[in-house]
């Protein structure tokens, strides 16, 4: 569930998602479909979505409560003067990467927003022609 004061926008393979009033950072949620019968290692998945300074210094956590209860993972961590959250999931072939950045001296202020955003993530009209949510 977006809440009410965020707005979102549609790209071509992703949806940005932000408080423009007094939001401090924002969302990116993007999708890939992975080829049949292609094994899918999460945390391999979040591992490519950080910056190479980061891919072996992060820590990667399973979670259970994310994204509706599918396989989920994430991680989070600072770079220069960013916060950066990040979660993967899957559905058969489906992955969903979800980025969050803000400045590092306000780390913290969305997060109960952004987690609610998360959880609320389905699968539902995922494909190459779809996007969430």
């Amino acid at each position: 569930m977006i809440p009410d004061d965020w707005e979102w926008s549609e790209m071509k393979s992703s949806i940005a998602l932000y408080e423009p009033k007094s939001g401090v950072g924002a969302l990116n949620v993007s999708f890939i479909i992975a080829p049949a019968g292609e094994v899918i290692d999460l945390e391999g998945v979040i591992r490519e979505a950080v910056p190479r300074s980061q891919k072996h210094a992060i820590i990667v956590a399973r979670v259970q409560d994310m994204m509706n209860g599918y396989p989920t993972c994430r991680t989070e961590y600072s770079l220069g003067d960013k916060h950066w959250r990040v979660w993967a999931a899957v559905k058969e072939r489906k992955v969903v990467v979800i980025t969050y950045n803000c400045k590092k001296q306000v780390a913290g202020t969305e997060d109960d927003a952004v987690d609610q955003i998360i959880s609320s993530l389905d699968f539902v009209g995922v494909g190459p022609e779809k996007s969430i949510p």
